[in-house]
């Protein structure tokens, strides 16, 4: 899972950072975005396997059994990242100057949101724990 977290920031991170390049100016700036775009569908995928819809039984039973129900929070962060790319104008850069802050603060949402999945804290605890164990024993 954190592994998967890591290629999500990432890729918002560089959808972000995107906004500043001036499409004028940048003859890749198209397949860019197209390529941001594929990658952020996968990683909803993915994240799928990690956070699993949820209410299966209250929404969408005619659909595959990983896309019923409701998306849970990050992965809708994610979704709203692929939509913000969708929007990323290929010609002009200054539409895409006022989608960045958007694109910025999914960022930080996401990242908010999968700290409570991962729990950091718990993990620096237990090294610490681990460290005063070892130094205890020498």
């Amino acid at each position: 899972m954190r592994a998967w977290a890591d290629d999500v920031i990432d890729t918002i991170s560089a959808l972000g950072f995107m906004c500043d390049l001036n499409p004028e100016l940048d003859k890749d700036f198209f397949k860019k975005r197209h390529q941001l775009r594929q990658d952020l569908s996968s990683l909803m995928d993915r994240g799928k396997l990690f956070l699993p819809n949820e209410d299966k039984d209250k929404f969408g039973s005619e659909k595959e059994l990983a896309f019923r129900g409701f998306r849970q929070k990050s992965l809708d962060i994610i979704f709203n990242a692929f939509t913000y790319a969708g929007k990323l104008n290929y010609e002009s850069q200054k539409p895409n100057l006022e989608l960045r802050e958007d694109i910025m603060n999914c960022k930080r949402e996401f990242v908010s949101e999968i700290t409570i999945e991962l729990d950091p804290e718990k993990y620096v605890s237990q090294a610490t724990q681990e460290l005063k164990d070892i130094i205890e024993n020498k």
